[in-house]
């Protein structure tokens, strides 16, 4: 890569020539330049720019939701502040077990006018030629290539290897994971099950070339002529992931392949998406973009903003907002206690801060019993924290409940966006900040919308005070068997924890366009306050009936709802 320096509008710009080598090196030398303080925009002229793993900085990253390790990352910013990486519209292809960006204690900064792809995806897709009871033959194109070796498959590519930087191979690959898709729309098959944790010996290969998958697949059973795709990777290699920064803006982002999520932010404070596009690349058979959710933000503050943007054919939802719930594990005194990450992929991530407050919640019915005022937090491993208290926990404060952040509570601004053919939800938002999703379209598989909480599985807190859903049009969703209604409020509280005094409160569903071919619109759970009006039904014919379990409507444990259905 070459780099010329000029100085416009007191500016150092660096103009990074493209070349069909690997760019990494050349790289890393302007992003010293922006360390340093030397110049504050890096442009790179429209064109297209390859990043290869071989010479790419490694660090240690705790990335909730996704896989903890050491990761080779193209883009490390540290500390950065005030600066704008430009690509002018080009695009960035990565080469291997590479991360694109990865952002540490940074603000304000932009990013934007970058399209992000992988020469070889950590997934797999193939037509599907037979299926019985026993097995399912499928064809993959050349480019998804594979061997075998020791009785088992493994995946592999142009510097790509499934569960390696080239070392030895990951013992926890020994399983790869299954979905159907509807080769004609695109989009997860109709009522398609997740097939997880397929033995990678299972497969073999016909004398005539397919790959053959030897297991008895759930049902129903896929169909001949779609799409069986296989993500033989782990959440490993992200997109962009924000950790402890404030202010960051990125704009006209287009990930077509993300080995985990697409964007991913941690502990942040103020961030804009605007214009940013999540798809497989157009003119090209892929049907899978993002390993995992297109967006996740967890334990962030201020304003999330999500303006304009486009979320399509990920392997798991489009938007994802939520807090962490830290089960105590063992009190020390009325004054000491020690926490845990309960979830594995929440290792390493801090719940709580000095000298802020906290709530506990009860594990079972996810009330709170008090608040805490923290005085110190100290890391003793990824898993567990020591947390010191100013005043002494609440009474009936026991082992199993959970530590709440009161501080990490983001407002959430969800406008003008597209939410198509994906696997799962379009929107979960768990906070108890301001949230306002309108004018947008969903095309779920499974709920448009969930709002959901809960301290005995994913750990994902907290419970909505104020939330406005209107101007929406929702297009024939929950197609899949990922949610319990087209708006889904259902926290996992089990009946017999169910409590007069509720968990979600203030909800407004209004002025919505529901294009549906079943009723089960909205299901709500332990709210309190809950206004739902001026909303518009009309009946679809684009799938084929599927079980009712409900009509437009079900509450339960629920006070203080107005409804109304035209």
């Amino acid at each position: 890569m070459h780099m010329n320096l000029t100085n416009p509008e007191n500016f150092l710009h660096y103009h990074l020539k493209p070349t069909l080598a690997d760019c990494t090196p050349a790289l890393r030398l302007a992003l010293n330049a922006l360390r340093l303080g030397e110049t504050n925009r890096l442009i790179f002229p429209r064109d297209e720019y390859h990043f290869y793993a071989d010479e790419a900085e490694e660090k240690f990253c705790f990335v909730s939701n996704n896989s903890e390790g050491l990761k080779r990352i193209a883009f490390p910013l540290t500390g950065i502040r005030n600066a704008i990486i430009d690509g002018s519209g080009s695009r960035f292809i990565f080469h291997g077990r590479i991360c694109p960006f990865h952002l540490d204690a940074c603000q304000q900064v932009t990013i934007r006018n970058i399209t992000i792809d992988y020469e070889r995806t950590t997934f797999s897709q193939g037509e599907i030629i037979e299926c019985t009871d026993q097995s399912i033959s499928i064809r993959l194109p050349p480019e998804d290539s594979y061997f075998f070796q020791n009785g088992r498959i493994w995946f592999d590519g142009p510097n790509y290897l499934q569960g390696s930087y080239g070392g030895p191979y990951h013992r926890r690959d020994a399983y790869v994971h299954t979905l159907e898709f509807d080769a004609k729309r695109r989009e997860p098959a109709f009522m398609a099950r997740d097939c997880y944790r397929v033995p990678a010996h299972s497969f073999s290969e016909t004398p005539d070339g397919l790959l053959k998958l030897n297991i008895e697949y759930p049902t129903p059973k896929p169909h001949v002529g779609n799409i069986l795709a296989i993500t033989h990777d782990h959440r490993d290699l992200f997109g962009i992931c924000l950790n402890n920064c404030e202010k960051t803006t990125l704009e006209s982002i287009v990930i077509h392949h993300a080995g985990a999520m697409g964007i991913i932010a941690q502990r942040s404070t103020d961030i804009h998406l605007v214009d940013c596009v999540v798809e497989p690349p157009p003119r090209h058979n892929r049907i899978v973009s993002t390993f995992a959710d297109a967006t996740h933000f967890v334990n962030c503050r201020g304003k999330i903003s999500i303006r304009k943007c486009q979320f399509r054919n990920m392997m798991d939802d489009g938007v994802n907002v939520h807090g962490i719930y830290s089960p105590i594990k063992r009190i020390i005194s009325p004054t000491e206690i020690l926490i845990e990450n309960a979830h594995h992929e929440q290792a390493g991530i801090q719940v709580v801060d000095a000298n802020e407050e906290a709530q506990v919640i009860c594990n079972h019915s996810l009330l709170p019993k008090g608040f805490l005022d923290i005085k110190s937090v100290t890391m003793i491993n990824r898993y567990h924290w020591l947390v010191e208290l100013n005043k002494p926990l609440p009474e009936g404060t026991q082992p199993g409940d959970c530590l709440e952040s009161l501080h990490n509570t983001p407002d959430v601004n969800i406008e003008y966006c597209q939410f198509s053919s994906n696997r799962a939800r379009g929107i979960l938002a768990t906070t108890p900040g301001k949230i306002r999703i309108t004018n947008n379209y969903f095309h779920s598989a499974g709920s448009a919308i969930k709002i959901a909480g809960d301290a005995n599985s994913w750990y994902e807190s907290g419970s909505v005070k104020d939330v406005c859903i209107q101007n929406n049009q929702f297009q024939d969703c929950g197609y899949g068997i990922w949610g319990t209604g087209i708006i889904a409020i259902d926290p996992e509280i089990r009946p017999e924890n169910h409590s007069n005094q509720a968990y979600h409160e203030n909800i407004r569903i209004e002025n919505n366009c529901f294009f549906t071919f079943h009723k089960d619109l909205i299901f709500a759970r332990c709210v309190q306050n809950m206004v739902v009006q001026h909303n518009q039904i009309e009946s679809s014919q684009n799938y084929p009936p599927k079980q009712q379990t409900f009509d437009y409507q079900k509450l339960v444990n629920c006070t203080n709802v107005a409804s109304q259905f035209s």
